[in-house]
């Protein structure tokens, strides 16, 4: 299950997870960085020929991907924001 992803929570203050900004000042919490790992390894091993696109990550830069017909897009926590509020 999630355990992997909700046990980082639990080191956070009783409101709020913890989380650090990235460059575009959005939140990045240790829960998006573990579950963004979690899917990329598992991607990966099962489609290791599909390039992966993922929003916690350096990726491959537009020319080099735009004529691809296929690439896995990742956000591992779709909505950190509330994820960090624990909504």
């Amino acid at each position: 299950g999630g355990g992997a992803v909700k046990k980082p929570v639990g080191l956070a203050p009783p409101r709020q997870a913890a989380h650090t900004t990235k460059a575009d000042n959005s939140p990045i919490t240790i829960a998006d960085k573990i579950a963004n790992e979690i899917i990329i390894n598992h991607l990966k091993k099962i489609t290791p020929n599909i390039p992966i696109i993922s929003e916690e990550k350096t990726n491959i830069e537009y020319e080099k991907r735009k004529d691809r017909n296929e690439f896995w897009l990742i956000d591992p926590i779709d909505g950190t924001k509330d994820f960090i509020r624990k909504n």
